[in-house]
């Protein structure tokens, strides 16, 4: 839409807000907005956050697909959702999938439905918060593998897969945080990237420890190794995250180098399948600083 320009006092531009945006945003005479400028787009940024409208789902219709829809819901920030179903039994499946979705509970249920309330009280503001814990969980997943690597714990390591279901946890809800925050949109598609991102390195590092556990194939000291680079890569995607510093940055390019060839020889000369899986957590962790590399902070 376009806005006429309106000069006020000799010097002050104004442009009026359209009268249904303001109405959905609930502003008003008096209200403070945030006016974010790049390039030569302005976004305008308030504190309410539109309100989402009841959904229903039919689980007789959606079978397979409603643990799907019902994640996707929950990303796009809805608040409450009443799944409709014949079999009572499909409850169980229900609170099965709600385990996985932070704040989600059956606040109400019947014979043939139950209504799901977001209870968590979770602000926009926490997202930066969430996101730095999703981080940690994943840190703290690297560093304790390499420990039971070294000493060959396979109970160790069969906790740190059920690991993965907690970051998946984490994950979901920072989808859902992400979507009802206001950020700008390329910054937004950004993180959004990001999570999956994350997301999948854990769902790598949990398969590969699956491979070893199944084929009783635990690392040798060369792989060891690795996975100790694939720390400290990890460790400064972290730190570069929330600083933007060019000196991370380079460091980060050098450990990337350096543990893909690493990486590579192993392939060709130990197992190729676990250097599959190591490779493709480092081609994650690169996407990783790729991704915000526009953001650099050059001081």
């Amino acid at each position: 839409m376009k806005r006429k320009v309106i000069q006020l006092a000799g010097k002050t531009l104004v442009v009026s807000l359209p009268s249904k945006w303001a109405k959905q945003h609930g502003v008003k005479k008096g209200d403070e907005i945030e006016v974010q400028e790049k390039e030569n787009n302005l976004f305008l940024k308030t504190n309410s956050i539109e309100e989402k409208n009841k959904i229903e789902m039919n689980y007789d219709k959606l079978e397979i697909l409603t643990k799907r829809s019902l994640f996707r819901q929950y990303h796009e920030g809805v608040d409450e959702i009443q799944i409709n179903f014949s079999n009572p039994q499909r409850i169980q499946d229900i609170q099965e999938y709600l385990n996985e979705l932070i704040g989600y509970e059956i606040v109400k249920q019947g014979s043939n439905y139950a209504l799901i309330n977001d209870v968590s009280g979770q602000k926009q503001q926490e997202f930066d918060q969430i996101m730095r814990r999703l981080f940690l969980l994943l840190k703290g997943m690297l560093e304790d593998s390499i420990i039971a690597f070294k000493d060959k714990d396979k109970e160790m390591l069969q906790n740190i897969i059920l690991r993965d279901t907690e970051i998946n946890k984490f994950t979901h809800f920072c989808l859902r945080l992400l979507t009802k925050t206001n950020i700008e949109p390329d910054k937004k598609k950004i993180y959004f990237t990001m999570l999956y991102t994350l997301e999948r390195i854990s769902d790598d590092y949990k398969n590969m420890i699956q491979y070893m556990l199944e084929t009783k194939k635990l690392p040798d000291n060369d792989a060891i190794r690795i996975c100790e680079a694939l720390h400290k890569f990890y460790t400064r995607i972290y730190e570069f995250t929330f600083t933007k510093k060019l000196v991370i940055a380079k460091d980060i390019a050098i450990i990337n180098a350096q543990t893909k060839v690493k990486t590579k020889k192993y392939m060709e000369t130990k197992n190729i399948q676990t250097g599959f899986f190591l490779n493709s957590i480092i081609n994650s962790l690169i996407t990783l600083q790729e991704l915000q590399l526009p953001y650099i902070n050059y001081d």
